[in-house]
């Protein structure tokens, strides 16, 4: 008899929720990762009884992979927003696709990867504004307020509209990740990101190299380790500094991506 094929193993549990329905639960505890095939989930957790959102995850990502490798309880619950199927990822079929079909593993390592390195960075303490406070900075040519609970994310420079392929977007999901292009972005297990920048030599982007962050109604600049750090309106992180993490304002504000002489300027309102 010949061995199951592991990816088989992998995707033959699948589950569909329905919107609003619980997928994980914080405090529960779980040993099985989960990959989603359609649809999109809302992370949060429960904070004095306060409901404080982390984000929401679509198609192609995965959540939970931690409890495959620790035996703690669920640090955040994962809620359905809309219908959404996922793949159920057992640690016996990851072990499976270890032995068998190691190139299969690439979107659970960029995602542990990922989380060690989101670990490492947060370890700077982040100072978040206090609610109402507004962005200190007058930008001309301003984009449409977005919707709550969303970030509008506006291309400043020439350059970067034709780098990024528009001129702006609605970002929803969080974490956002931005970082460099490159042709084996997909296979590169170090590499993961939400918008591509095709960045030319001498490089201002790094791989990875700066994030959106929520909390609750709070949002943040997460640089995620870039040579030349981001600079958030006037505050630089990342590259030499040691601060990783600055708190965005309720309004407008501003990220570079490199030295000061980058074009690599975006336009952030929350």
């Amino acid at each position: 008899m010949s061995d199951p094929d592991p990816m088989q193993l992998a995707e033959t549990e699948r589950k569909r929720f329905k919107a609003g329905e619980l997928i994980l639960k914080q405090g529960d505890l779980g040993y099985n990762a989960y990959r989603i095939l359609n649809g999109e989930v809302e992370v949060f957790f429960s904070r004095g009884g306060e409901r404080v959102a982390l984000g929401r995850l679509g198609a192609g990502e995965i959540f939970g992979e931690m409890g495959m490798i620790e035996d703690r309880p669920r640090s955040a619950t994962v809620q359905a927003v809309v219908p959404t199927e996922v793949a159920v990822v057992t640690p016996q079929a990851f072990n499976q696709i270890i032995l068998h079909q190691p190139e299969q593993l690439v979107p659970y390592l960029k995602s542990f990867f990922e989380r060690l390195r989101r670990a490492n960075e947060l370890s700077s303490p982040i100072a978040l504004p206090a609610p109402g406070v507004e962005s200190s900075s007058a930008m001309s040519g301003s984009s449409p307020a977005p919707e709550p609970g969303t970030v509008r994310l506006t291309a400043r420079t020439e350059i970067l509209r034709q780098r990024i392929l528009k001129a702006s977007l609605v970002v929803h999901k969080f974490p956002f990740r931005i970082g460099r292009w490159s042709e084996n972005f997909q296979a590169d297990v170090f590499v993961s990101n939400d918008l591509l920048i095709r960045d030319e030599a001498p490089f201002q982007v790094s791989r990875n190299h700066c994030a959106i962050e929520r909390e609750g109604d709070h949002y943040c600049i997460l640089d995620r380790g870039s040579a030349f750090g981001t600079r958030v309106n006037h505050e630089r992180i990342g590259g030499v500094e040691s601060r990783m993490v600055v708190a965005l304002h309720r309004g407008e504000n501003e990220i570079l991506l490199g030295n000061d002489d980058s074009p690599y300027r975006f336009q952030v309102i929350v």
